[in-house]
Parts: structure tokens; sequence; C-alpha cells
């Protein structure tokens, strides 16, 4: 079950995680020294790597972790402007049949997100273009949960148009 006050799971990352493409300084390995938490100091690193963000074999993985590192170092003021790039293109989506090449996982990353920050518009269509996608049973999973937060907000919102 994914719990929208916690950050995103790290199962969305941890099989894209790239090694840095830019050299680290200084003020952020003091950062990743001052934490013993795992999670906190993949962030740091992550975030680190700015603007490659550890992206590893997809370039559209760093966005994924951006926001993952994001939400593990409570930095959530920061996750707007990850978003809207990614909600003017999956916006401009919507009317097509086939899925977006985009990751999965960023998809997944871009409903939650959307959810915690109360877009709801942005998390219908995450959810729409993500049930797109061939999934595995895990992911399915984790669409179910993030539909379940999609159809229990409290917003009035029209529906995507499918």
């Amino acid at each position: 079950m994914i719990d929208l006050t916690q950050p995103p799971p790290d199962r969305w990352i941890k099989d894209t995680i790239g090694e840095p493409v830019n050299m680290v300084r200084l003020s952020h390995a003091v950062d990743m020294q001052e934490t013993t938490d795992q999670n906190s100091q993949l962030a740091l690193s992550i975030l680190a790597d700015a603007p490659s963000y550890r992206y590893g074999g997809n370039s559209s993985n760093g966005r994924t972790h951006a926001i993952w590192a994001l939400f593990v170092l409570g930095r959530e003021n920061e996750i707007p402007t990850q978003l809207v790039p990614l909600s003017h293109f999956c916006q401009g989506w919507v009317g097509k049949s086939e899925p977006p090449p985009l990751p999965t996982e960023l998809l997944l990353m871009y409903a939650f997100a959307s959810l915690r920050l109360e877009m709801i518009k942005d998390a219908k269509t995450a959810v729409l273009l993500a049930s797109r996608r061939r999934l595995s049973a895990g992911q399915r999973e984790d669409l179910a949960d993030l539909v379940l937060g999609v159809t229990s907000s409290s917003y009035d919102i029209a529906p995507v148009p499918s």
C-alpha cells in the first residue's frame, strides 16, 4: 500500500539509479556525511548530480530520481519545478491512444507527487497514461493504490478525457 504521507517507494528508483555524472560539490559531500539514513544519503547524492540526477540508462529517469529525492528530504516546495514540464507534456499526450515515451516509474511518481500536492487533474492524467503501459504485477498494484488516491480525493474535478 502506498502511503501518501511518506516519501514515495524507493522501488521506483532503485533499479534505474546510475553513477553520478557531475562532480559533487564540497557542500553536498558534507551534507551526505552528516546523515546516517541511507535514503537521505542517496537523495543527497541524486540532487548533488543535478541536472542529471543519476539518470542511468534513460535520461527520463533523472526527473523520477529528483522528485523522489526531494520528497525524502522534505523539500516538497521544490517539486513543482520538476512537475511543470512533465505536466505540459502529459496533458498534450492524453488524446493519443498509445502510451507516452516515459518510464512507468516516472508516471507513477508524477501521480504520487500530484496527489500529494493536491494537483488532482495532473494525478488523473498520470494514472490514465500509466494505465496504457504494460505493467508488472507490482506496478499494477502501485497504480491501483494511486487510483484509490485519486478516486478518494474530495476534489470535484472533471474527468480526464480518454
